[in-house]
């Protein structure tokens, strides 16, 4: 299913016990497909140049947000305000337990692009890790 291409921009940063952390920025392109009952994005991350790409792809749907991250590092998350989603981080160095709470979500879409913004606590092997947030933006490429 072809999709319409985007510029894509997300800023993510932690906190935990007052602390904030260095946060992460990232631009790249990708893809934008609309779905009956919502909408898929997919790009790639490539965070440090000595690991391969990681695939991404989030769905926007009502009420709720998924993302699957595939590569060397893998997950798939469920991004539902005020529920709890438990999963596993695959690495080259094994599994990790993982939770997220939601306290925020939304999304806007428009003819020009949109927003994805995300707050959550995440557990790591049942305990406290931090707070997350993420702020997506991302435009239709002019052809």
């Amino acid at each position: 299913m072809p999709g319409t291409l985007i510029l894509l921009s997300l800023q993510a940063n932690s906190s935990a016990e007052g602390e904030q952390s260095d946060g992460l920025q990232l631009l790249t392109s990708g893809e934008l497909i609309t779905l009956s009952d919502g909408y898929l994005i997919r790009y790639e991350e490539i965070i440090n140049e000595s690991h391969a790409p990681t695939r991404v792809e989030l769905s926007l749907k009502e009420g709720f947000v998924t993302i699957q991250r595939q590569g060397e590092f893998e997950t798939n998350l469920v991004f539902r305000k005020g529920q709890r989603y438990e999963s596993q981080y695959v690495t080259p160095f094994g599994l990790i337990d993982l939770a997220i709470f939601c306290t925020k979500m939304r999304y806007g879409m428009n003819e020009q692009g949109g927003f994805l913004h995300l707050q959550y606590q995440l557990d790591i092997n049942g305990h406290f890790e931090a707070m997350h947030e993420m702020d997506m933006r991302f435009a239709l490429k002019e052809s």
